[in-house]
């Protein structure tokens, strides 16, 4: 190698190192975490839902007050029991509502509600809190939003929590695991999670970052168009099911929360493009990725910074020892990575 040669192996092993301290202090401080959010978002692939899950959606259609069963927020007790009532007849694995009920209606249809979810055994209850926030690396509550009268004694499965974390693009991609309600230091395992548990998957075993699951995301927004199996909840209710109620809800699990309009309930996530989730739609996606233990992790810092050095000397190196449309050509690629 002649004298020149070496200089410019020299300065490009220089400049490669330079440039790869610089770009790791950026990745230390997370000064391009969300240019890295947002990159990440490319790389989700939707496709091959779960045929184990399905929603019933409480629906606009559901809720019109003339041709469905009038405003949700009014039903009685009685409709939901009567749900309930019916997939368990047909075989429902589980039970899952994605909604609190925070107060009492009518006494007979509360008490029709109590005893269907203590006669099936497999219904999972939410509860909705007040706030939720970090201390000492833990997920705390404040006081959780009170629930209707006896429903915390009845013998289905355990409350459990629907507290969302969003990141700093408001964008919904990581869960929880559960939270902890301050003031009493009882632990509520999150929907996704209690619904795993008892689906017979160990949910201790799940990998976490930084206390918290990755969503792999298999469907996309809008429930006209999303692949679960979906039915409204007034179909349910009137029992006028598309095909044989057995193969929809035998060995299932049943998913009943609100998709109307009027709920608000809608997140962006990875995959929302110009549509925001619905959110029993991103409960499903986190159900699934626990059941089937397609789990997504992002690159340590390690693994950032030994990529970065061999991008950045390799760039070094073609900037230094190719033409200029080569290196070009080199830049325009890394950018794309």
């Amino acid at each position: 190698m002649t004298k020149r040669g070496k200089y410019k192996t020299l300065t490009a092993l220089i400049a490669g190192v330079a440039v790869t301290a610089l770009f790791a202090v950026f990745v230390f401080t997370n000064a391009f975490s969300l240019f890295q959010l947002k990159l990440a978002d490319n790389l989700y692939t939707p496709g091959g839902v779960s045929d184990e899950i399905v929603i019933i959606a409480i629906d606009d259609r559901s809720s019109d007050e003339n041709v469905g069963l009038g405003y949700s927020r009014n039903w009685p007790r009685s409709y939901y029991s009567s749900v309930i009532d019916t997939v368990t007849e047909y075989g429902a694995k589980l039970v899952v509502f994605d909604m609190s009920f925070t107060s009492n209606k009518d006494e007979e249809g509360d008490a029709k509600f109590l005893k269907s979810i203590t006669s099936a055994g497999n219904v999972i209850m939410a509860r909705d809190f007040y706030e939720s926030y970090f201390e000492n690396g833990n997920i705390l509550t404040s006081e959780g939003l009170a629930l209707m009268n006896n429903l915390e004694d009845t013998t289905g499965k355990e409350l459990v929590t629907v507290v969302s974390f969003l990141d700093e693009d408001d964008v919904f991609r990581k869960y929880l695991p559960g939270v902890t309600e301050k003031s009493t230091g009882t632990y509520y395992p999150s929907l996704a999670f209690a619904t795993a548990e008892n689906a017979g998957i160990d949910t201790g075993r799940v990998p976490l970052e930084n206390g918290m699951l990755l969503i792999n995301y298999f469907s996309k927004p809008l429930i006209e168009d999303f692949e679960y199996r979906s039915l409204s909840f007034q179909q349910v209710y009137d029992k006028n099911f598309p095909a044989d109620p057995v193969d929809l809800f035998k060995d299932k699990i049943v998913l009943i929360g609100p998709t109307a309009e009027y709920y608000n309930d809608y997140f962006l996530t990875p995959v929302s493009g110009d549509h925001k989730m619905e959110g029993i739609i991103v409960h499903a996606n986190a159900i699934q990725t626990i059941l089937e233990g397609k789990f997504l992790r992002n690159e340590s810092a390690a693994e950032k910074i030994i990529v970065l050095l061999m991008l950045c000397m390799a760039g070094a190196f073609v900037f230094m020892f190719t033409k200029i449309r080569w290196s070009l050509l080199f830049l325009a690629g890394t950018a794309g990575i």
